[in-house]
């Protein structure tokens, strides 16, 4: 793509791995020494004693890692214009560090935002009345959000792991996961990924300098 765009993929959803992937129990060394790579606290005691956990184990210690658990969407990457693509965002997770950093890939403009904004609210309305995803728990899948001088593109992507509901199972894509109801979280992230896209335009507003420095709204 052209040096001047500016890019951004966010995973959506509470969890961005499918039940089959989680549903073995085996206790595996291999995961636990993982675990204590990245937090050597996180284990519980009857853990480090095993020196074991299970794969679901694993990928919900994954997941709290980031902003997923708990906002429903995490910043998996992003790309400024003229510079290198940053890929280690997966720990970037409070509100305060969200906002800060969607703050600074927009570069202050608060026209971009407003079109960030009203292009998910889209999203999500044709989400909410797809016969598809009624029909399917969607796992995995990213926003991945485009913007340059003149035009911001947003779009839900990837869908490998979009699986059919078995028989008599509904979800709403926003109620939390247990293991079994096949609920993922995907419409809870884009109304979070919303809210904080308006708490960015708000705080940009608040901003005396940001006309001046950017030149626009």
């Amino acid at each position: 793509m052209a040096n001047s765009t500016n890019l951004e993929w966010h995973m959506i959803g509470f969890r961005t791995f499918s039940e089959n992937e989680v549903s073995n129990t085996t206790l595996r060394e291999d995961l636990y020494k993982k675990m204590i790579a990245i937090d050597p606290a996180a284990p519980t005691a009857e853990e480090h004693q095993q020196k074991a956990i299970t794969k679901l184990r694993y990928m919900l210690f994954r997941e709290n890692m980031s902003s997923s658990h708990e906002k429903g969407f995490r910043i998996e990457a992003l790309k400024m214009r003229g510079s290198s693509p940053v890929t280690d965002m997966k720990t970037v997770k409070t509100s305060q560090e969200i906002q800060g950093t969607i703050s600074n890939f927009v570069n202050g403009r608060k026209s971009v935002v407003k079109d960030m904004t009203k292009r998910l609210k889209q999203m999500r309305t044709l989400i909410e009345k797809s016969e598809f995803f009624q029909r399917h728990q969607v796992v995995g899948s990213s926003i991945f959000i485009v913007y340059d001088d003149h035009k911001v593109g947003v779009w839900l992507i990837d869908f490998a792991k979009a699986l059919p509901l078995p028989e008599g199972v509904k979800v709403d894509h926003r109620k939390r996961w247990t293991l079994g109801n096949c609920e993922e979280g995907l419409l809870f992230g884009v109304d979070e990924l919303i809210r904080t896209l308006e708490d960015v335009h708000r705080g940009l507003q608040q901003s005396s300098h940001d006309s001046k420095k950017y030149g626009r709204r």
